[in-house]
């Protein structure tokens, strides 16, 4: 990612400048705090990448490994002398990532636990039914790489496999879907092209979260200040919005979604699945066939989502594409609400409705009912 590619451009200079006895920034906290945050960035196992852990790739051209499980592998050696916890991590992204591991150095494993990264957004982790891990990396945040319309979208993995992300993957091939707001499993207006960078006002932040064993959520907030134009480029709204989503963690095999805006307004939600094989077996509930795992996407019965067309993605060893999934919502309809849950069987029998003000979502033993006010989730009924 950008992230990882400006750390492999300044390790030469880092390198240089602690040999020369100028500064020792591999040793400075705050540089370290960089480095961290790489570690809280790294993916499940992903068998379109070899079977390797990569950074979760927003913002930017498609997981990559390469050449970055070097990096971490001289990282790793480069802080030993300073931080051996995190020397530890570093030696053991450096083997996931598919590198080699420094003889000198014993790998420290990332504690597998929900959590916070400012400036980037929320990652929640857990364990599917099968015992393979879990991630939903949720994207808020003041950071930005190359200038992509991101806020609140999210990447989901599970069973070694990206199972919503961003369009085409995130690769060049998606082309301007790379960038723009509907190129990510995101919110936003229909028909226009909502900015989120250039400045910070355009960018929203985390509003709250609870990292509570029982029951794991964050909430975001995105400013619609202005628009992309394809002419003058960027053009201020005549009228500010605010969009909350919240994200609840179910299981470690669903997640809910809500919606809502504070002023009434016409929206468009899009949604990118790591799969083309996708059924819909009613008009507001689709599933996507990978092979060794289904997902199914479920909203409220009085919403109806569309399938537009796949988006092409490329790597070096698959031609790949994702199922781009949307719907447009009326203003008048309220807060919405959308359920994912997978597995490794097609019969995923999971419901999500309304409960009066409320929502309520049910499937697999399990059900919880979640109201969405003063912009932020509330879990008011945990019932099994």
């Amino acid at each position: 990612t950008y992230f990882q590619h400006v750390l492999l451009t300044v390790l030469p200079t880092l390198l240089g400048m602690k040999n020369m006895q100028i500064h020792d920034f591999l040793a400075d906290p705050q540089f370290q705090k960089l480095l961290y945050a790489a570690v809280q960035q790294l993916s499940p196992r992903d068998k379109a990448l070899n079977n390797c852990r990569h950074l979760v790739p927003f913002g930017d051209h498609a997981a990559a490994n390469w050449p970055y499980n070097m990096l971490w592998h001289n990282y790793a050696s480069a802080v030993a002398h300073s931080n051996s916890e995190l020397a530890g991590h570093l030696a053991w992204m450096a083997g996931e990532c598919g590198g080699t591991v420094p003889e000198s150095i014993e790998p420290l494993p990332l504690p597998w636990q929900s959590s916070y990264l400012n400036g980037l957004g929320v990652f929640f982790r857990n364990r599917a039914d099968n015992g393979s891990e879990t991630l939903l990396a949720f994207r808020s945040g003041s950071a930005w790489g190359h200038h992509h319309n991101d806020d609140t979208s999210f990447w989901l993995y599970s069973y070694g496999r990206m199972l919503i992300g961003d369009a085409g993957f995130g690769d060049h091939a998606a082309g301007r879907m790379k960038f723009d707001d509907c190129g990510h499993s995101r919110w936003t207006l229909p028909g226009e092209t909502l900015l989120n960078y250039h400045w910070r006002f355009n960018r929203g932040w985390i509003t709250d979260m609870d990292f509570d064993e029982t029951n794991q959520y964050a909430t975001a907030m995105t400013p619609a200040v202005m628009t992309l134009h394809e002419v003058a480029h960027s053009l201020p709204r005549t009228r500010q919005l605010q969009h909350f989503r919240s994200i609840a963690m179910l299981t470690g095999n669903a997640f809910l979604v809500i919606d809502d805006t504070e002023e009434k307004i016409d929206s468009a939600y899009n949604f990118h699945l790591g799969s083309t094989k996708v059924t819909a077996e009613s008009s507001n509930v689709v599933t996507a066939d990978y092979g060794d795992v289904f997902l199914k996407l479920i909203t409220l019965p009085e919403v109806s989502l569309y399938r537009k067309e796949n988006v092409p993605g490329s790597r070096t060893d698959a031609n790949i594409a994702t199922a781009h999934i949307c719907a447009e919502v009326d203003r008048k309809t309220g807060p919405v609400a959308f359920l994912f849950v997978f597995g490794s069987s097609s019969e995923l029998s999971w419901t999500l409705k309304r409960n009066g003000e409320n929502f309520y979502a049910a499937g697999s033993g399990f059900a919880i009912e979640a109201s969405f006010a003063n912009g932020s989730i509330q879990l008011v009924n945990h019932l099994s």
